[in-house]
């Protein structure tokens, strides 16, 4: 396969010397037949490197420029034909048949099939990527990104047809699935049910033109998106947060503690314990009475909105919502209707919690945090987020769930009807978390919070205008046919029933 399209993601680097990921012991027999592949660019084409290994039982990866398997302290099998180059991304994958043949691939084509592969017992010690074993021995020195294993021979045929996409992660057969594609932090998840997720040791997250890999839409029921609204995801400036010091802090403002409102925030989590705040604006406590609001991913990891209604003794009023997906953009949002005492909590655009009867009371003096809570007590911070944290907005009125889905894939211009409060936190660079509303709100950023890139489902605020003269391929389509109907509204009769525009 050639002329392979490229695209900007996230990839794991190795130094060639101490990095690597170590993954636990993944419980499924591969000692009979079982495919592994990779996306691979390589710094050298000297001596050995090995993409995957399990050490003492086999290992995958190259010697020169050639694949290698092996199977340790038995044979080697290296093809003569492969010839990769430095500086190049490559799909690999190795078919193993035990006592039987070893397919090596490249780029989707067979390169070389090899007769007497060796029966061998799986290992108990744990697995790694980007070296042999805890010696450090044969380290990968370059880059990795989708690697894969199956507990079954792939044809040809399904190596071609997954090898630029994504997996969902419930593909039969496999086995493990590591995107490599966090941006960020020290941990890499197995995207299988398995959840066999890797730790990262001295590697580092970079940005590379990997050969084109398409996401994959995931069809659930919490998620109602449309061609129109719901583009691929897209590389994203966004800011990290550890979970250890990291916040940020905006100075108290009336206007945005409304007594009436809708928060939103797209966040990412990547791991810890306890109580983790995403959004607080809190005042009081259980004694003299809670105020404000705050999205706070639990100790048994499922997503909440908290309200407080400022009476003595009461306990914060909590909307439960989903569970936690690791590694995975989610969009909050918490509504709070003064006029009916009405509370919804959505999650991805649909409501998933919703309470009547609600009595608010606002925080009155207390700053806003993001990425971190107890908001009560200045200078302090607690409940600290470890994710990524990106278009946290703040209304002055409800937003209802079409409203919500509206503009829930795309960056705000700052001038919308309500919009009291807008960090995208989207800078890239310094100490500063932009407010973009009408009355600026700077934040300023604590800790080592590190901005960085992920791929999210955030595309920039469409200009009607412009959208109409530009609008390009089938996803416009919807957009289009809704805007010429709203154009047409006041005429007795809509010259148009239907139309496609294509580039």
């Amino acid at each position: 396969m050639t002329n392979l399209l490229k695209n900007s993601r996230p990839v794991l680097t190795f130094d060639g010397v101490k990095s690597y990921v170590a993954l636990p012991h993944i419980s499924c027999d591969l000692g009979n037949n079982f495919t592994v592949e990779a996306w691979v660019k390589t710094k050298t084409t000297k001596g050995v490197q090995r993409v995957f290994s399990e050490h003492p039982a086999w290992g995958f990866g190259l010697f020169n420029s050639q694949l290698r398997f092996t199977v340790y302290k038995k044979k080697n099998y290296n093809t003569t034909s492969a010839k990769l180059v430095a500086g190049t991304w490559f799909h690999l994958a190795l078919v193993f048949e035990a006592n039987s043949k070893l397919h090596f691939y490249v780029n989707g084509e067979l390169v070389q099939t090899l007769v007497g592969s060796r029966r061998f017992k799986s290992s108990s010690i744990s697995w790694e990527i980007g070296r042999k074993n805890s010696k450090g021995a044969e380290c990968w020195k370059g880059q990795l990104s989708e690697v894969r294993i199956w507990n079954k021979c792939r044809i040809q045929a399904e190596l071609q047809a997954d090898m630029s996409r994504c997996l969902a992660g419930n593909e039969p057969g496999l086995a493990g699935y590591w995107p490599l594609n966090e941006g960020a932090g020290n941990t890499v998840c197995d995207k299988t049910q398995n959840a066999n997720h890797g730790l990262v040791h001295e590697a580092t997250w970079e940005l590379s033109e990997v050969p084109a890999i398409a996401a994959v839409i995931e069809t659930q029921e919490m998620v109602t998106m449309t061609n129109a609204n719901a583009p691929q995801e897209r590389l994203q400036t966004v800011l990290n947060f550890d979970g250890i010091d990291d916040k940020i802090d905006i100075d108290y403002a009336k206007e945005i503690n409304p007594a009436t409102f809708t928060i939103e925030a797209w966040v990412m989590f990547i791991g810890g314990d306890g109580y983790r705040s995403v959004l607080t604006s809190r005042d009081g406590s259980d004694v003299d009475g809670c105020k404000g609001y705050l999205f706070y991913a639990t100790p048994s990891q499922k997503w909440e909105f908290w309200l407080g209604s400022g009476e003595v003794g009461a306990s914060w009023i909590v909307l439960g919502g989903p569970d936690i997906e690791i590694n995975t953009w989610v969009h909050l949002t918490g509504v709070y209707d003064g006029k009916s005492d009405t509370a919804h909590f959505y999650v991805n655009g649909q409501e998933v919690s919703k309470k009547e009867n609600v009595k608010f009371k606002t925080n009155t003096k207390r700053l806003l945090r993001i990425g971190a809570g107890t908001t009560e007590q200045p200078g302090y911070g607690d409940y600290l987020f470890n994710g990524k944290i990106s278009e946290v907005r703040l209304w002055n009125k409800v937003r209802t769930a079409k409203e919500i889905q509206s503009k829930l894939v795309h960056r705000l211009k700052g001038d919308e009807v309500g919009l009291v409060g807008y960090w995208p936190l989207s800078e890239g660079s310094g100490t500063l978390a932009r407010e973009k509303a009408k009355k600026p709100q700077n934040g300023k950023i604590f800790g080592d919070a590190v901005w960085g890139q992920s791929l999210m489902p955030i595309i920039d605020a469409p200009d009607a205008k412009e959208r109409l003269l530009n609008s390009t391929g089938l996803e416009d389509y919807g957009y289009w046919w809704k805007k010429l109907s709203e154009g047409q509204a006041d005429k007795p009769r809509v010259p148009f029933r239907r139309g496609r525009i294509w580039s």
